[in-house]
Protein backbone atom coordinates (compact mmCIF):
# COMPACT_ATOMS: atom_id res chain seq x y z
CA UNK A 1 0.00 0.00 0.00
CA UNK A 2 1.34 3.47 -0.98
CA UNK A 3 2.22 6.02 1.63
CA UNK A 4 0.83 9.00 -0.15
CA UNK A 5 -2.71 9.40 -1.28
CA UNK A 6 -3.60 11.56 -4.44
CA UNK A 7 -6.22 14.02 -5.60
CA UNK A 8 -6.75 15.51 -8.87
CA UNK A 9 -5.65 18.90 -8.47
CA UNK A 10 -8.50 20.89 -10.54
CA UNK A 11 -8.76 24.02 -12.37
CA UNK A 12 -6.12 25.78 -12.51
CA UNK A 13 -7.24 29.27 -11.71
CA UNK A 14 -6.80 27.66 -7.74
CA UNK A 15 -3.44 26.27 -7.94
CA UNK A 16 -0.75 28.24 -6.43
CA UNK A 17 2.75 27.50 -5.33
CA UNK A 18 2.60 29.36 -1.65
CA UNK A 19 3.91 26.44 -0.64
CA UNK A 20 6.83 26.12 -2.72
CA UNK A 21 7.81 30.15 -2.25
CA UNK A 22 7.64 29.46 1.56
CA UNK A 23 9.72 26.29 1.43
CA UNK A 24 12.34 28.68 -0.85
CA UNK A 25 11.99 31.63 1.59
CA UNK A 26 12.74 28.99 4.91
CA UNK A 27 15.50 27.80 2.17
CA UNK A 28 17.05 30.94 1.77
CA UNK A 29 18.10 32.08 5.82
CA UNK A 30 19.74 29.07 5.80
CA UNK A 31 22.96 28.50 5.85
CA UNK A 32 24.91 26.00 3.82
CA UNK A 33 24.72 24.71 -0.53
CA UNK A 34 21.98 24.75 -2.77
CA UNK A 35 19.26 26.43 -4.05
CA UNK A 36 16.88 28.18 -1.96
CA UNK A 37 14.65 25.01 -2.41
CA UNK A 38 16.79 22.48 -1.54
CA UNK A 39 18.18 23.94 1.88
CA UNK A 40 14.50 24.34 2.87
CA UNK A 41 13.64 20.86 2.11
CA UNK A 42 16.90 19.92 3.89
CA UNK A 43 16.02 22.06 6.60
CA UNK A 44 12.22 20.78 7.29
CA UNK A 45 13.65 16.93 6.65
CA UNK A 46 15.90 17.58 9.33
CA UNK A 47 13.38 18.90 11.59
CA UNK A 48 10.90 16.88 11.29
CA UNK A 49 12.44 13.79 10.29
CA UNK A 50 10.46 12.61 7.32
CA UNK A 51 11.55 12.65 3.51
CA UNK A 52 12.47 14.90 1.02
CA UNK A 53 9.96 13.65 -1.20
CA UNK A 54 7.51 14.04 1.53
CA UNK A 55 8.09 17.89 1.82
CA UNK A 56 8.35 17.98 -2.10
CA UNK A 57 4.87 17.02 -3.01
CA UNK A 58 3.19 18.73 0.12
CA UNK A 59 3.87 21.80 -1.87
CA UNK A 60 4.05 20.76 -5.53
CA UNK A 61 1.38 19.44 -8.37
CA UNK A 62 2.72 16.64 -9.95
CA UNK A 63 1.74 14.72 -13.41
CA UNK A 64 0.11 11.62 -13.31
CA UNK A 65 -1.40 8.99 -15.52
CA UNK A 66 -1.02 5.79 -14.39
CA UNK A 67 -3.87 4.55 -11.92
CA UNK A 68 -5.96 7.78 -12.02
CA UNK A 69 -8.84 9.28 -14.52
CA UNK A 70 -6.36 11.92 -16.13
CA UNK A 71 -8.46 12.32 -19.26
CA UNK A 72 -11.90 13.34 -17.05
CA UNK A 73 -10.10 15.35 -14.20
CA UNK A 74 -6.61 16.38 -15.98
CA UNK A 75 -2.83 15.08 -15.27
CA UNK A 76 -2.07 17.52 -12.57
CA UNK A 77 -2.60 15.75 -9.06
CA UNK A 78 -1.72 16.69 -5.15
CA UNK A 79 -0.02 14.12 -2.69
CA UNK A 80 -0.40 13.96 0.48
CA UNK A 81 1.74 11.87 2.54
CA UNK A 82 -0.45 9.85 5.43
CA UNK A 83 2.25 10.69 8.34
CA UNK A 84 3.68 13.81 7.16
CA UNK A 85 1.48 15.91 5.80
CA UNK A 86 -0.19 18.12 8.09
CA UNK A 87 3.22 18.08 10.26
CA UNK A 88 5.16 19.51 7.15
CA UNK A 89 2.18 22.09 6.47
CA UNK A 90 2.03 23.34 10.12
CA UNK A 91 5.88 23.57 10.35
CA UNK A 92 6.13 25.80 7.02
CA UNK A 93 3.47 28.23 7.57
CA UNK A 94 4.45 28.39 11.89
CA UNK A 95 7.71 29.69 10.19
CA UNK A 96 6.20 31.81 8.05
CA UNK A 97 4.35 33.69 10.94
CA UNK A 98 7.53 33.64 13.06
CA UNK A 99 8.93 35.65 10.92
CA UNK A 100 6.22 37.79 9.53
CA UNK A 101 8.18 40.89 10.13
CA UNK A 102 10.90 39.84 8.74
CA UNK A 103 11.60 42.75 5.58
CA UNK A 104 12.73 39.66 2.69
CA UNK A 105 9.63 38.10 3.39
CA UNK A 106 7.13 37.41 0.05
CA UNK A 107 4.72 39.57 0.14
CA UNK A 108 2.18 37.27 -0.63
CA UNK A 109 2.56 36.12 2.98
CA UNK A 110 2.10 39.65 4.89
CA UNK A 111 -0.43 40.51 7.56
CA UNK A 112 -1.59 37.33 7.34
CA UNK A 113 -1.92 34.59 10.90
CA UNK A 114 -1.48 31.03 10.98
CA UNK A 115 -5.75 30.61 9.92
CA UNK A 116 -4.88 33.09 7.01
CA UNK A 117 -2.32 31.41 5.47
CA UNK A 118 -3.72 27.71 5.68
CA UNK A 119 -6.83 28.65 3.87
CA UNK A 120 -4.55 30.71 1.35
CA UNK A 121 -1.89 28.29 0.90
CA UNK A 122 -3.27 24.68 1.58
CA UNK A 123 -7.10 25.45 1.55
CA UNK A 124 -7.65 23.99 -1.81
CA UNK A 125 -5.76 20.97 -1.46
CA UNK A 126 -7.53 20.23 1.68
CA UNK A 127 -10.78 20.06 -0.23
CA UNK A 128 -9.64 18.28 -3.01
CA UNK A 129 -8.83 15.50 -0.21
CA UNK A 130 -11.93 15.58 1.36
CA UNK A 131 -13.26 15.02 -2.31
CA UNK A 132 -11.44 12.04 -2.32
CA UNK A 133 -12.44 10.74 1.06
CA UNK A 134 -16.04 11.48 -0.07
CA UNK A 135 -16.02 9.42 -3.16
CA UNK A 136 -13.63 7.26 -2.36
CA UNK A 137 -11.78 8.02 -5.49
CA UNK A 138 -9.26 4.61 -6.16
CA UNK A 139 -10.26 3.44 -3.40
CA UNK A 140 -8.20 5.50 -0.62
CA UNK A 141 -11.66 6.93 0.92
CA UNK A 142 -9.89 5.53 4.20
CA UNK A 143 -6.08 6.57 3.77
CA UNK A 144 -7.68 10.14 2.59
CA UNK A 145 -10.07 10.47 6.10
CA UNK A 146 -7.23 9.96 7.81
CA UNK A 147 -5.45 12.96 6.14
CA UNK A 148 -8.07 15.10 6.37
CA UNK A 149 -8.82 14.97 10.30
CA UNK A 150 -4.83 15.40 10.43
CA UNK A 151 -5.38 18.82 7.95
CA UNK A 152 -8.42 20.12 9.69
CA UNK A 153 -7.08 19.60 12.69
CA UNK A 154 -4.72 22.41 11.80
CA UNK A 155 -7.74 24.86 11.23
Amino acid sequence: MSMYVFAPAGPQNLHNEMMRIAVEYIGSQDSGFGSSWAKGKRYLKGKLGCSGTAVKRACVIKNKYINHDFEEYGAGVYYYQKDDCARIVKAVLEYIVKHKDDDTLPQVFSDCNFADLLEKAYGHRISQAEWVRDMNYKKQGDAAEKVCKKLNSLR
